[in-house]
C-alpha cells in the first residue's frame, strides 16, 4: 500500500539522503555520451563540483541539485524523468535541509498507524501557514506523551515537544517543529496551512477499508465523546462536510446516525444510533485511555458504569 510520491512536490531545499547511486547512475550515463563536464559547467557553473560531494554520501543532495541534473539527462539521453523519480522514491532513506543536523524520516506505505495519526491531526491538530511546525491540542497529557508522540517517533524519527497552555489548566500542545514533516502532510494528505481540514483527505480513497476505520478512529478519539448521562456517542464538529463523510462511511458498515445543528454553540454533531453502540466499537478501536475503557463497557453492555464514571467524557 504504497504512499503517492510526495517527493516531486517538495520545495528545491529540502535534502535527500541514501540517494547517492541514483546520482553516479546518471553521471554515468552523462558521461558515456560524452557531455558530464560540459554541460554540468554550463548549467551549473560554481555548483557543477558539488557533484563529487553528492556521489560520495559526504552530504544530502538538494532537489534543486537533483531536478537540474535531471533536466540535463532527460535531454541528453531521452529519458523519462518520471520513472528516476520513483527510483528516488524507494531509495530516499531521510529528508533535512542543508544546515540542520537532524533528519526525519518520512513513512512510504500508507500504514493504520499513519491514517490514525492524520485523523488525530485533522480532529484537532494543524500545519502551520509558515510551514515550520506540526501541533496538537488535548486535554489529555498521558495520551500525547505516550500514544501521539510515539507515533511521531515510529513514524517520522523525531522528537516532539509537550506544554501546558499557560491559560488553562488542562490543555496540552504537542509540537514538533518540522517543515518536512509539514510539507508531507500538505502534499499526501491536502492539509491547508494556516486552516483547519474541513474533509476526509482523498488520498483514503485509493486504500482499503480498515485504513478509513483507523483514521476514523483518530477523528473519535479527538472531536468524539459519550454522553455520559445519556450514553450518546457523538463527534462533534464545525464542519457539516467532515461529518456527512463519516456519516456515509459509517452507513457503509451498516451503523446508523444523524447529525444536528446545535446553536449553542454554532456547530454541527453526528450522533449514532442507540442500536448501533456496539457494533461501532467492533469497527472503531480508540487509543486514549479513557476511550478504550468506554469501549469495553460498551462492548460488555455495562452502560451503568458509563452513567456514574464522568471520567469517561472526552476531554
Amino acid at each position: 500500500m504504497r504512499l503517492p510520491n510526495y517527493i516531486e512536490g517538495f520545495p528545491d531545499f529540502v535534502y535527500l539522503y541514501g540517494i547517492e547511486e541514483i546520482l553516479k547512475n546518471l553521471c554515468h550515463q552523462l558521461r558515456e555520451h560524452g557531455k558530464l563536464r560540459t554541460i554540468l559547467r554550463e548549467r551549473l557553473g560554481k555548483r557543477a563540483c558539488y557533484i563529487y560531494d553528492y556521489t560520495s554520501g559526504k552530504y544530502g543532495i538538494s532537489l534543486w541539485y537533483i531536478r537540474e541534473i535531471l533536466d540535463i539527462w532527460s535531454r541528453v539521453t531521452g529519458g523519462k524523468k518520471e520513472e528516476v523519480f520513483d527510483n528516488i522514491f524507494g531509495a530516499a532513506t531521510s529528508f533535512g535541509f542543508r544546515r540542520e543536523r537532524k533528519h526525519v524520516m518520512l513513512p512510504k506505505v500508507m500504514t493504520e498507524d499513519l491514517a490514525y495519526l492524520v485523523g488525530v491531526i485533522v480532529g484537532d491538530g494543524w500545519v502551520t501557514s509558515d510551514g515550520g511546525l506540526v501541533g496538537i491540542v488535548s486535554g489529555d497529557e498521558e495520551y500525547l506523551r505516550f500514544v501521539i508522540s510515539s507515533l511521531f517517533k515510529k513514524l517520522f524519527g523525531c522528537d516532539v515537544h509537550i506544554r501546558r497552555d499557560p491559560r488553562k489548566n488542562h490543555t496540552y500542545f504537542l509540537e514538533t517543529h518540522s517543515k518536512i514533516i509539514n510539507a508531507f502532510l500538505v502534499h499526501v494528505f491536502g492539509f491547508k496551512r494556516g486552516k483547519k481540514v474541513p474533509k476526509i483527505p482523498t488520498v483514503f480513497k485509493n486504500y482499503p477499508k480498515n485504513i478509513l476505520i483507523e483514521f476514523i478512529a483518530g477523528f473519535f478519539d479527538t472531536d468524539g465523546s459519550v454522553n455520559k448521562s445519556s450514553c450518546t456517542i457523538k463527534f462533534t464538529q464545525k464542519s457539516r462536510e467532515i461529518l456527512e463523510q463519516i456519516k456515509g462511511e459509517l452507513a457503509s458498515l451498516e451503523i446508523r446516525s444523524s447529525i444536528n445543528y446545535d446553536k449553542r454553540w454554532d456547530g454541527w454533531d453526528l450522533r449514532l444510533s442507540t442500536k448501533d453502540r456496539k457494533k461501532f466499537f467492533t469497527f472503531i478501536k480508540p487509543r486514549t485511555k479513557k476511550k478504550k475503557a468506554m469501549a469495553k463497557n460498551v462492548l460488555l453492555g455495562r452502560w451503568s458504569s458509563l452513567e456514574k464514571d464522568a471520567g469517561l467524557r472526552c476531554a
